[in-house]
């Protein structure tokens, strides 16, 4: 599930830096005219207990973690005790990171959260906005590839797994890639390059690599919704990332599967095209495409997980700024 935390906030973390998404949705935006606002650990001093609240029955449903895994989850993100933004806003760690989760769990609302959380929306929204930056900044790396877990040992240990689950029928294969779309509002500029014939939307694009055993190894830059899968592998730099690193402990090369739309080369591989084929490439095919699959599922398991209203996309090409991270997808 960190995995999953850390996928999703890399997204939302991407599209706030492009102006896609804004954590101050435009109604919710407060002048500064109207006043400072108090520093947040006065604010909300002996309102809200963020011990209870994680303590409920609900913990799960509301932040997608136990209170135990929210405890443990802060120890893995190296998160420091207290968040302090350069607004002086001052909040405990715990609290800030079930700010975050809240916000990023399903479509809610800064005008609800201030009801719930007992602060002032703009405090939310920079405290968010904060854990989303501290987060990207630390682990985006292990996003696009993690050297210190993925040796060529580990990944000897992925294809061998592979090669059970489909019989021995292929034992390169270490992983699946496939793409994802990200929806979003009809934009009033590129709308051609934004929609996805095949999804029928307006959309992001991205693309994700799993490994067998569930975990999202990879995540690339966001692509206009109209970019071919194939190009979004060539213009990430996996290629020369799988190039490098994807070998097994003698040195032969260990590849990825993926639909129609990769071309095969000597790290991707995918199912063998044509009519009439042999019995032995239609089981081939029937096993690679089976196990393919979990890839669609790990991408389904982040949405479920963590799901905001489809942003919009005024200020997607004037917006150059991108921090890479992590934090989430």
């Amino acid at each position: 599930m960190a995995a999953f935390l850390l996928v999703t906030i890399a997204h939302h973390r991407r599209l706030y830096t492009r102006g896609l998404i804004d954590f101050e949705d435009e109604e919710d935006e407060v002048e500064v005219a109207e006043g400072v606002e108090q520093p947040l650990g006065q604010a909300d001093s002996g309102r809200y207990s963020t011990r209870e609240r994680i303590l409920a029955a609900d913990c799960k449903a509301e932040f997608r973690f136990s209170g135990q895994h929210l405890k443990q989850l802060l120890s893995v993100l190296q998160m420091p005790r207290r968040i302090k933004t350069k607004h002086r806003d001052n909040v405990c760690s715990l609290k800030a990171l079930c700010l975050c989760l809240y916000r990023l769990s399903y479509p809610a609302r800064l005008d609800r959260m201030a009801e719930e959380f007992k602060m002032s929306k703009s405090a939310i929204s920079r405290v968010i906005t904060d854990v989303l930056r501290r987060v990207t900044m630390s682990w985006d790396r292990l996003l696009h590839w993690d050297h210190h877990r993925l040796t060529s040992s580990k990944l000897e240990q992925l294809a061998e797994i592979c090669a059970v689950e489909n019989g021995y029928l292929c034992t390169r294969v270490f992983g699946f890639i496939d793409g994802t779309t990200r929806r979003i509002c009809r934009p009033s500029r590129f709308q051609r390059s934004m929609y996805n014939g095949h999804k029928h939307e307006h959309c992001v694009k991205y693309q994700g690599v799993v490994t067998p055993d569930g975990i999202i190894i990879h995540i690339g830059d966001s692509f206009e919704g109209n970019t071919h899968d194939h190009e979004i592998y060539r213009r990430s730099g996996l290629e020369d990332v799988l190039r490098v690193n994807a070998k097994d402990t003698h040195g032969e090369n260990l590849a990825l599967f993926g639909d129609a739309a990769y071309q095969t080369s000597g790290h991707m591989l995918k199912a063998i095209g044509g009519v009439d084929l042999a019995a032995a490439d239609v089981q081939f095919n029937k096993a690679m495409n089976a196990q393919r699959t979990s890839a669609e599922h790990a991408f389904g398991k982040m949405t479920d997980s963590f799901n905001t209203d489809p942003p919009t996309l005024e200020q997607y090409f004037n917006n150059n700024i991108h921090q890479v991270y992590i934090a989430a997808e």
